[in-house]
């Protein structure tokens, strides 16, 4: 592809990026330029889109025209907070005064190409008709290697009808499958308080996986009430559906699926050890394991009555001990506002704070406290070893696996070990003793006192 933009404007991941989706997008002989470029002979011209903000911080291409760039743009504003949602919504009344996208959204992209030239728009049209004749296509930050192109999809009237995602490179392309496949289960998992997209289309195209699902109604009031109750019941329901289990963690499923997933990492080593040491100490705690969904944040739902809209179900899986999206949203949360406040939160201390919190985020969830604390290190070990895996250096990547995972092989694998050698301790003396062959008690007699545990 030729390629015009200008080299001093490509600076950053953002601009990186662009480059990157629109190459996906748009491949050779298509030829994409920044400036008043017109069509040579054998071309047309394919596309337009005005950048928002800008060229040196895209975010967003919506299409040059007025109306179809100002629903492009209230489309992407409909899963913002309430205050990008305003800035949004400002911006979008901005754009229906003639001459104002001149002036608001300065720069433009021009797609030029053959008559005919195979790009994803024409793809896109010929899949699914009508409702997918503009993108909007978006554009994301730090560089990931799960980053892909994403795009939602207009209909003529500039209505957003769905949003397409490609798989371009091995991951994004396992995530891509894996999030048709959740989709898939899901909808038919008879769910009440979690409302997930629809599978519009699923295919192939260049090589690439495409997923198309249903655009949710983000766009409606939230209504009275809190998020919290609606969110709890929300994660309950996923976890339980796809069944749930209860066992020891040694000698559970999901332990033998992570440690082939730390064997997977780059530099296993000091996760493998972590894992271990988790295993010498808790491994004889019982847990509850159920699906999770992988990524649940607060930018990946919203609440719309009793319900939760929630997207992005590219991490999701079965089996995981319970609790791992409750705590995955509180730190997500947690570490969003730390870089919204003016002084930053060390990612070591929120880490501490979760832990020590972690009892009661996960008590409406039926988690005891002991089990509250093994779950949460082994939410640490399953991130560190999905960036690791991933080969991921982002700056969440590098917090988790720089401070975070040093500080559960310190400071919480203490803490189980002060609370669980005991129990440990008791349990094993029992196994060996003589008198642990005793018989059966009578029914009869009044059973043993409980503690809320089963026999270990």
């Amino acid at each position: 592809m030729t390629q015009t933009l200008p080299t001093a404007a490509l600076a950053g991941n953002r601009a990186e990026h662009l480059a990157e989706v629109l190459t996906a997008l748009y491949p050779p002989p298509c030829r994409i330029s920044y400036d008043d470029d017109r069509p040579v002979d054998g071309e047309e011209l394919l596309a337009e889109y005005r950048i928002v903000p800008s060229l040196r911080r895209p975010r967003l291409l919506v299409p040059s025209c007025r109306r179809l760039a100002a629903a492009g743009l209230r489309s992407a504003g409909r899963r913002n907070s309430r205050g990008g949602r305003l800035a949004v919504a400002l911006g979008a009344v901005g754009l229906t005064v003639p001459g104002a996208a001149d002036l608001l959204l300065r720069d433009v992209i021009r797609v030029h190409g053959p008559p005919g030239a195979d790009c994803f728009g024409r793809y896109a049209e010929h899949a699914l008709g009508d409702r997918a004749r503009n993108l909007v296509i978006h554009i994301g930050g730090a560089a990931r290697a799960n980053r892909k192109p994403v795009a939602a999809l207009l209909d003529r009237a500039g209505h957003p009808t769905s949003y397409a995602k490609l798989g371009v490179g091995e991951l994004s392309r396992v995530l891509v499958i894996n999030e048709r496949v959740a989709l898939g289960a899901l909808a038919g998992a008879g769910l009440r308080h979690t409302v997930v997209p629809d599978v519009v289309h699923a295919g192939g195209w260049r090589g690439q996986e495409v997923l198309v699902q249903s655009a949710l109604p983000v766009h409606q009031p939230p209504g009275a009430g809190s998020d919290a109750p609606v969110l709890a019941l929300a994660m309950a329901e996923v976890a339980q559906s796809q069944g749930g289990s209860r066992g020891r963690l040694a000698e559970s499923a999901y332990w033998s699926g992570l440690r082939v997933r730390i064997a997977a990492a780059a530099d296993p080593g000091p996760l493998a050890h972590a894992a271990e040491s988790l295993l010498r100490i808790a491994g004889e705690v019982p847990l509850s394991y159920g699906a999770w969904h992988g990524d649940w944040t607060p930018w990946n739902c919203c609440r719309v009555g009793q319900r939760m809209l929630v997207w992005d179900w590219e991490r999701h899986a079965a089996g995981a001990p319970l609790g791992f999206d409750a705590l995955h949203y509180r730190l997500a949360a947690r570490l969003a506002g730390s870089r919204r406040s003016r002084g930053r939160v060390e990612p070591g201390r929120l880490l501490h704070e979760e832990l020590l919190d972690a009892p009661e985020s996960l008590a409406p969830f039926g988690v005891s406290a002991r089990e509250a604390r093994v779950t949460t290190a082994l939410y640490v070990v399953e991130i560190a070893a999905r960036y690791l895996s991933d080969g991921q250096h982002n700056p969440a990547a590098v917090a988790v696996t720089q401070h975070l995972l040093p500080r559960v092989a310190r400071e919480l694998l203490a803490a189980l070990t002060r609370e669980l050698l005991p129990a440990l301790r008791t349990h094993l003396l029992a196994r060996l003793s003589p008198t642990s062959a005793r018989p059966e008690t009578p029914a009869s007699a009044p059973a043993p006192a409980a503690d809320g545990e089963e026999s270990r």
